[in-house]
């Protein structure tokens, strides 16, 4: 399960901002806003998830912190 999304803690890890990570991905500042601030459906599109994990050089499952639900 989906936790909450950790583009935030990776944009400050790279010294980057939600502008630049936009312009680096071809996505919208409002989508990469959005997922940032936990707005809007859960999750990404695989597509956009590889774009921005390839952006900010970790994996998909990065992005994401994962609950385990016993």
């Amino acid at each position: 399960m989906l936790g909450r999304c950790r583009i935030k803690e990776l944009l400050d890890r790279r010294n980057l901002s939600q502008v630049e990570l936009a312009e680096i991905t071809g996505l919208s500042v409002k989508y990469i806003n959005d997922k940032a601030n936990d707005r809007g459906p859960r999750g990404m599109e695989l597509a956009n998830a590889k774009l921005v994990a390839l952006a900010l050089d970790c994996s998909i499952e990065d992005l994401y912190e994962w609950i385990v639900i016993p």
